[in-house]
């Protein structure tokens, strides 16, 4: 039994990256690829970059884009989970993140990176990837081992 002073984390306070190596908890559904199903938010350290990027479940491996590029991590890497049932929600890409846009990372020089979700037609199939946007880049996500730019993008929110 929880004492009473015990609070359970609620809102924009109950999602947590972690390390799939110790068990993922509640992680999010964030996009969908062809030919892979679902995928989750991850991020992993790139470059001198903390970035945002795609995570298969099933090969248990996290994409990242960087400098056109497509970079796979299996090790030192984490996850967007929501354990304690955020509310997360997509808002769409205007041409600045919302006030309560989720941070996924930050490039070294220290700009801040959100998450994303890039809406692409891919072999002739739409697909929803995550990936990240930077304020003085735009939106970006990874395929086929390059970088993609997003024209059409959500923004992941939490209210």
């Amino acid at each position: 039994m929880w004492p009473k002073s015990f609070v359970f984390l609620k809102g924009c306070t109950a999602y947590r990256f972690i390390n799939p190596a110790n068990g993922l908890n509640a992680p999010l559904i964030t996009g969908s690829e062809p030919g892979t199903g679902d995928l989750f938010t991850c991020r992993a350290y790139h470059g001198g970059d903390i970035i945002p990027g795609k995570y298969n479940p099933q090969t248990g491996t996290c994409y990242v884009g960087h400098n056109g590029g497509e970079y796979a991590y299996k090790t030192d890497l984490e996850v967007l989970c929501s354990p304690h049932g955020a509310n997360i929600h997509w808002i769409s890409g205007p041409t600045s993140p919302p006030p309560n846009s989720i941070r996924g990372g930050r490039s070294n020089e220290r700009e801040t990176l959100f998450i994303v979700q890039c809406q692409l037609t891919l072999n002739g199939q739409p697909a929803s990837l995550p990936g990240k946007y930077q304020r003085s880049a735009g939106a970006y996500t990874s395929y086929g081992g390059q970088e993609l730019r997003c024209d059409s993008y959500y923004f992941l929110a939490c209210s």
